[in-house]
């Protein structure tokens, strides 16, 4: 069965695309469009998708048929959050079963702290 995860992370892209190849093997440039979107192969022969937003230094990286290392968003944002010491946000899910799965709530894990922090959070709170 074919997933897909996202996390949104706040870190250097090259500092993220080291610690993907370390983690999920080389990355292969698939496709890039524009300067803000671009597809990698993994050698897992999975696809991530690398989104840079222009007006903060958030990543989107989707992980599309990811590696077999996380099952949920979660798992994947708090191992990018711990190794990279930075900030993670991504969907709950079922890790938070209190959130319902169609809300407006993320949760921000932040790696610049031991132990990683945790926190729900809705965009409107944010702006």
């Amino acid at each position: 069965m074919k997933q897909e995860i996202w996390i949104y992370i706040d870190c250097p892209i090259e500092k993220l695309l080291k610690w993907l190849s370390s983690v999920i093997g080389p990355l292969k440039e698939k496709e890039k469009i524009g300067d803000t979107c671009t597809f990698y192969n993994d050698s897992n022969n999975g696809v991530v998708l690398i989104m840079s937003n222009h007006e903060n230094s958030c990543l989107e990286v989707g992980f599309y048929s990811p590696p077999n290392l996380w099952t949920t968003p979660v798992e994947c944002g708090r191992q990018a959050a711990r190794e990279l010491k930075c900030k993670v946000r991504c969907e709950p899910g079922a890790d938070y079963p209190e959130v319902h799965p169609l809300s407006d709530t993320f949760l921000e894990i932040d790696g610049t702290k031991e132990p990683l922090q945790e926190r729900l959070f809705t965009w409107e709170e944010e702006t």
